[in-house]
């Protein structure tokens, strides 16, 4: 019972420190991996856990250090990492050529009709929650969205703040027949389930309710934020500035959008044409979008020569945002090592079938938690899909309403986290500090997750 004690309070103070520390403006990559590296330790040294398994070097100093080489570092870059490193490639391109400026004040123009500018940023989080038909990833979205229509918001006079936190929330929202959490979820259950019968029958209703009150919620806090912290309207780069004065072709405006458009056409939406994967796409957007600016510029030498560009971004997101991935990585197998998380959820493994509604709700406050804690959705899940199939079963329950739950709820729960990749991505992307995208966009996800909960209770 002692040692019980002592691993779940240990995992309770890491994470408190690195709140602390990151607050305190310490590097988030150092940060996260200093305190992941430390809880590895501890948790392999109280526990007798083994990282590397039959890739053990027989010392566990050694093995920290191997695991972090082999999954935090060359794991994170070759899956996650590389994705973001091209898309912020592409961006930065972007605006070396004065597209996003471009493309920015065109669409700005029939927007800024638009009198309250809160309903258009609540458009923006609705329309970054849509975008997972196109572009399932979380993070490849915020990071296409942030060269695209955050700079709308900024020339329409949205506050970096709010137009930083709609993409950020929207992209939480986990949705869609073809979500691919659905079978990892249901994994986790040891079930199977049709992604489109599941998404007819017990989801869509949930997602338009969770939704819309999430965006109603952020509008009412964005405005109460807004006028709290004095924020200014941020033309940013935007002030003065017209169509004329760039210098370039109004054509350029399409650029930024060349991305988007091949993402949906060759990110399996369509079957007929190959399927790739994001950064290969990224990739090959830049590659002709480059040429063809180097092929009509009249200094061809230096439109070549600003190709560059394409190695000195990938340089910036690695030191910039995929280094806090890696450090989130790291943090996140620490916490896990500790073996705090398990004895968190363990009150609900043997809980009695007669209150589903109550069993509901305390599996929700713990897997949102849980999922703070260790800054993944997938932590809880794997706790808890049993559970939640043993439950079901025992109490003659729908297990398929209990998806609700893992693939959304405890999805959105990363968004009330500092240590994930998406609000670094957010927060580098914006200039907006990583404690004010999570302060602003908790009740709006809350209120969601509010949504689902009761929706679980509902269709079990």
């Amino acid at each position: 019972m002692f040692m019980e004690v002592v691993k779940i309070l240990l995992t309770l103070v890491l994470f408190v420190g690195v709140v602390y520390a990151l607050n305190k403006k310490l590097s988030p990559a150092i940060t996260l991996t200093m305190a992941g590296f430390l809880a590895i330790l501890v948790g392999c040294l109280l526990n007798g856990n083994n990282l590397m398994g039959e890739e053990s070097t027989g010392n566990l100093l050694f093995d920290i250090f191997e695991y972090f080489r082999r999954d935090a570092v060359v794991g994170t870059i070759s899956k996650m990492g590389i994705r973001i490193m091209s898309i912020l490639t592409y961006v930065a391109y972007m605006d070396h050529l004065k597209a996003t400026k471009m493309f920015a004040l065109l669409a700005s123009k029939p927007v800024m009709k638009l009198k309250n500018k809160y309903l258009l940023s609540g458009g923006a989080l609705l329309l970054t929650a849509a975008l997972i038909i196109a572009i399932p990833n979380g993070t490849g979205r915020m990071a296409i969205l942030i060269g695209t229509v955050y700079p709308i918001m900024l020339a329409c006079g949205v506050t970096k703040a709010t137009a930083a936190v709609a993409i950020f929330a929207g992209a939480m929202y986990s949705w869609g027949p073809a979500n691919p959490k659905i079978p990892t979820a249901a994994a986790y259950m040891g079930i199977e389930v049709n992604m489109v019968e599941y998404f007819l029958k017990i989801e869509w209703l949930w997602d338009i309710l969770a939704i819309a009150v999430g965006i109603l919620v952020y509008i009412l806090t964005s405005r109460f934020f807004d006028k709290k912290e004095d924020a200014k309207t941020e033309t940013e780069g935007y002030s003065g500035l017209t169509v004329e004065s760039l210098g370039i072709p109004k054509w350029y405006a399409i650029l930024p959008l060349v991305p988007i458009v091949l993402i949906i056409a060759f990110g399996g939406n369509l079957p007929s044409l190959p399927q790739m994967e994001i950064a290969a796409i990224e990739f090959m957007s830049f590659t002709f979008v480059f040429l063809f600016i180097t092929l009509i510029s009249k200094d061809k030498k230096q439109a070549w020569n600003d190709g560059n560009i394409f190695f000195t971004g990938l340089g910036n997101s690695l030191s910039r945002i995929v280094g806090i991935i890696i450090g989130a990585t790291t943090f996140g197998a620490g916490i896990t090592a500790l073996g705090g998380i398990d004895l968190i959820l363990q009150p609900v493994l043997n809980m009695s079938a007669s209150n589903a509604n109550l069993f509901i709700l305390i599996t929700a406050i713990l897997a949102v938690v849980v999922g703070v804690v260790s800054a993944s959705d997938y932590v809880a899940n794997s706790v808890l899909g049993p559970v939640y199939a043993s439950f079901a079963a025992s109490a003659n329950l729908n297990v398929n309403g209990f998806l609700l739950l893992s693939v959304n709820a405890v999805q959105m729960c990363i968004a009330l986290t500092p240590a994930t990749a998406h609000v670094a991505l957010i927060s580098e992307g914006s200039g907006v500090p990583i404690n004010t995208i999570i302060k602003r966009a908790s009740l709006p996800i809350l209120s969601s997750i509010a949504v689902y909960i009761i929706g679980t209770m509902v269709m079990v």
